[in-house]
């Protein structure tokens, strides 16, 4: 059979000397290359192969070859990859897209070696919001602000999730446990959160209008997991300005039809 003898006459050494090439080339890219060198280098020699497969060997040789180069090099050293100063937290941090959609794009083909970026995504959104809560705590900022901050934070991390991350859904998860672990510290984000949606509905702001602020705080409110607090928040804010609070329905209901139906992890309970 001319595919049999193809396989062990041909394939089989072909395979392991690829793997073990690479492998040596991966160990020189970790030690010398900034992490997004490495993704990039990683992407050039599985394309390389492909094309090799394309231009002279079987098409059945496309599959063991490249899980071979990827076990090689994205798959060995993925968690030393990405804990390297140039690595995860340092694209998050420079906001580079690139490298970061490049990362994913070699990855998702692997569902099980998504988990540790997902995990290393919401260490990172924790850290900085708890920073954010951390700063609020030491500065005498108007009560507004912390929530104007927080939704800054989430706007910025759920961009890399749609951007980078074709909103996949171990990313989505990452981002609503990292904000639930940080928001349900203590009551305090609930009361401020009330205060924020109070102020939008009766006054509004200069820079957006009020359903654009709602759809936003929406986000934040689906991460509390005690609605009563801001329930009651919220209905001591009213008396306060002397206002009729409006029926809890009506503005729960409200927060709770602006959420995004599309998203499992973006749900009020």
């Amino acid at each position: 059979d001319k595919m049999e003898f193809y396989h062990h006459a041909l394939e089989l050494d072909l395979v392991d000397h690829a793997a073990v090439y690479y492998g040596k080339c991966a160990d020189t890219w970790l030690r010398e290359d900034s992490s997004a060198e490495y993704l990039r280098k990683c992407e050039k020699a599985l394309e390389a192969e492909r094309k090799r497969v394309q231009a002279y060997l079987q098409d059945q040789t496309m599959k063991p070859l490249t899980r071979r180069i990827y076990n090689a090099t994205l798959g060995k050293h993925q968690i030393a990859m990405l804990e390297k100063k140039s690595g995860l937290a340092y694209l998050l941090e420079e906001k580079d897209y690139d490298s970061l959609r490049r990362m994913y794009k070699l990855y998702r083909s692997y569902p099980k070696d998504l988990q540790p970026i997902a995990d290393i995504f919401q260490r990172e959104i924790t850290r900085d919001g708890r920073e954010t809560l951390k700063n609020h705590e030491n500065k005498k900022q108007d009560k507004n602000n912390l929530i104007l901050q927080l939704l800054k934070l989430h706007k910025k991390y759920h961009n890399f999730t749609v951007t980078c991350f074709e909103r996949h859904q171990v990313f989505q998860k990452a981002v609503r446990n990292a904000f639930e672990s940080f928001l349900n510290q203590t009551d305090n984000v609930s009361k401020l959160l009330a205060t924020y949606v109070h102020s939008v509905l009766h006054k509004g702001t200069r820079e957006t209008n009020p359903k654009e602020q709602l759809e936003q705080a929406v986000f934040l409110y689906s991460f509390i997991r005690d609605k009563d607090i801001f329930d009651h928040a919220y209905q001591a804010t009213a008396r306060s300005h002397l206002r009729l609070p409006l029926p809890p329905t009506s503005y729960l209901c409200s927060l709770r039809a602006l959420d995004y139906p599309q998203n499992p992890f973006c749900h009020p309970s």
